[in-house]
């Protein structure tokens, strides 16, 4: 798994998180989606074009630990979910954003099993970047 952070001059959306090989294992605190609390996602690109055999569910939650130790994978709600059909990409903007409330971190998990109750770690290679602030 290789995960990477930085900070960009733009207006909108001046972080890009992404995680190339992206599973269900919130409890990894580098899942604690650009390190700070109140964030907003901009943008989302979901790639599951190398893992031709299944589709998958991107799901983020917000939760008021930086570990996300309050979220578990298959019980708690996600605040928002996303598809990749199998050997897809996938990629959607939010001008007006995705925010976070004031003391919650943001978290993922990319499943196999779309709904709360979805917990199986992708078979393939999937990658996953976020834009946000």
């Amino acid at each position: 798994m290789a995960d990477l952070l930085v900070t960009l001059a733009n207006p909108r959306g001046n972080m890009i998180y992404t995680q190339s090989v992206a599973t269900k294992l919130i409890t990894d605190v580098q899942n604690n989606i650009f390190a700070k609390t109140a964030p907003v996602v901009y943008a989302i690109k979901l790639d599951n074009s190398a893992n031709t055999t299944e589709a998958v569910y991107m799901k983020l939650y917000a939760d008021t630990t930086a570990a996300g130790s309050g979220v578990t994978v298959g019980t708690t709600n996600p605040l928002f979910v996303m598809k990749a059909g199998a050997g897809k990409s996938v990629e959607l903007y939010m001008p007006g954003g995705i925010q976070v409330a004031q003391s919650q971190y943001l978290h993922v998990a990319v499943v196999t099993t779309a709904g709360v109750a979805g917990t199986t770690d992708p078979t393939g290679t999937v990658a996953l970047t976020v834009t946000g602030e």
